[in-house]
């Protein structure tokens, strides 16, 4: 596949679209919907440049509602979500995608399980990825830096999802938040120059190992959260270090042990 197409695209059957390389295959969306909706398990979507979907809720460069998707390799700017993986969906894997100056969310997890979201670019959206609802997901190696809230955000009771080994730079918020998330698994992540590089709130028996913040205003604050185990993390250089925030509401039964604080 390459040229420049402008349509909206629904696919309803399996089937690969594939371009040569997303400079030259382009999909320009007619503002009016998602550039493409996909309604069917099992469809890859590789190398497209996908662009200019509606700026309105709940529409995206791609938008997902069947199961079992692959998509690798695309450049996704200029709609509202980049990604949106929709209700009561699964077993999606999506890698190495530059997804950029969206409106709202760079790849947004809506109430789906059990995806694998792997070596993304996703810079300077709302929020760089946003898991709500959703559980068993996989979260390894992204970048979400310059994004004007939260690089990566996990709300909305989801449950055992793994963060692990990305970095979030350069947020106007949070580079990691949790926000009623329990069985938390965040390790091996890298927050700098966010007002909080971590933040934690109503977010139960998470394992937090061996993350960075550096340069933040709070490297790692934590509101109403108990049970967590903060261990041989390095917060480092940020105006206040680690913080436990209280305002009504209380944290308890938190281990915190050989952090570099």
């Amino acid at each position: 596949m390459d040229g420049e197409y402008h349509e909206d695209i629904v696919v309803d059957k399996p089937l690969t679209l594939e371009g040569e390389y997303y400079q030259t295959a382009i999909i320009v969306g007619t503002g009016n919907d998602s550039v493409i909706s996909i309604e069917a398990d099992n469809v890859a979507i590789s190398m497209l440049r996908i662009t200019n979907g509606s700026r309105n809720w709940p529409y995206a460069g791609i938008r997902i509602r069947g199961n079992g998707t692959h998509i690798n390799k695309n450049n996704i700017t200029d709609n509202y979500h980049g990604i949106l993986i929709d209700k009561n969906t699964s077993e999606h894997t999506i890698e190495k995608n530059e997804i950029f100056s969206n409106m709202d969310v760079g790849i947004y997890l809506l109430h789906s399980n059990n995806n694998s979201i792997m070596n993304n670019i996703c810079n300077m959206n709302w929020n760089g990825i946003f898991i709500m609802g959703s559980s068993d997901n996989d979260i390894t190696g992204n970048s979400c830096n310059g994004n004007t809230h939260n690089g990566i955000g996990v709300d909305s009771y989801s449950i055992r999802n793994s963060i692990v080994e990305n970095q979030c730079d350069n947020n106007g918020y949070a580079g990691i938040r949790l926000h009623l998330s329990n069985h938390t698994i965040l390790k091996d992540n890298s927050c700098h120059n966010n007002d909080r590089g971590y933040f934690l709130s109503s977010s139960d028996y998470t394992n937090f190992r061996e993350n960075w913040a550096e340069n933040n205003v709070f490297g790692c604050q934590i509101s109403n959260s108990c049970h967590n185990q903060f261990k041989e993390n390095s917060i480092i250089s940020n105006e206040k270090g680690f913080v436990i925030w209280e305002n009504g509401d209380a944290s308890s039964n938190n281990t915190i042990q050989h952090n570099n604080i």
